[in-house]
């Protein structure tokens, strides 16, 4: 004995059945785009906290690097030529005093630099904040400076 299915039943879904279907889909879909977007937004979130993370740790490295070097390789002693105005020419073309501006930000620094290992300029970038300028020297090994008197600057091996 066979039976078949009545003719009601084989014409497949009715309306309201794929209404229902779609309406349940949108709503899964909706949940699933609303949590794959919150989780890229905390993707995004915490990458950048890494990337600031690893840009302050570089940054006071670099900081600390430059600072425990500042004022190495000028002199024997620091009464020798610290605090005098630097005079610097390379090629023939003078580098200091600067007859023009400092780039940008430092453009209100002035050109007559004075030698010292760290200086803090109050309030001199464009944006207003202040300064640190850090210097040191990459003299050679051997070298020792010659002490010097105001205005007598001449050939000591004359």
């Amino acid at each position: 004995m066979t039976t078949t299915a009545s003719p009601a039943r084989r014409r497949g879904f009715s309306l309201i059945e794929l209404m229902v279907a779609m309406a349940i889909g949108l709503v899964v879909v909706l949940a699933i785009t609303g949590v794959m977007v919150r989780s890229e937004g905390v993707k995004r979130t915490s990458t950048n906290v890494n990337d600031v993370n690893q840009t302050g740790a570089y940054l006071s490295y670099w900081l600390d690097r430059n600072l425990r070097s500042a004022g190495s390789g000028y002199a024997q002693r620091w009464d020798d030529v610290f605090g005098c105005a630097l005079n610097a020419s390379r090629g023939g073309s003078v580098i200091l005093p600067r007859a023009s501006a400092m780039p940008a930000p430092f453009t209100a620094v002035g050109g007559n630099v004075g030698l010292a290992p760290v200086v803090i300029h109050q309030g001199q970038s464009d944006a207003g904040s202040d300064v640190l300028m850090v210097m040191a020297g990459t003299a050679g090994y051997s070298e020792s400076p010659w002490r010097m008197q105001p205005h007598t600057v001449g050939d000591p091996y004359r």
